[in-house]
């Protein structure tokens, strides 16, 4: 499907430093965004929502702070 532009309600306000993940956030990769959602699936287009990098060493960080924690 394509996008509506629903999902813009729910697009991140601010560019944060580090991972979007870290903070909660899931990345549309149909409508190309940064949503902070709950459901598996993107309120807009219904494609699944990417809750993982897919850059290595960002997602070897993500997995050390969630240990240290």
């Amino acid at each position: 499907m394509s996008c509506k532009n629903i999902c813009t309600i729910y697009r991140t306000k601010k560019s944060y430093r580090g991972s979007y993940y870290k903070y909660g956030y899931k990345r549309c990769t149909d409508c190309e965004i940064f949503i902070k959602w709950n459901g598996p699936r993107c309120p807009c287009c219904k494609q699944f929502l990417r809750i993982r990098t897919h850059d290595a060493k960002t997602r070897k960080k993500d997995i050390q702070m969630k240990i240290a924690v």
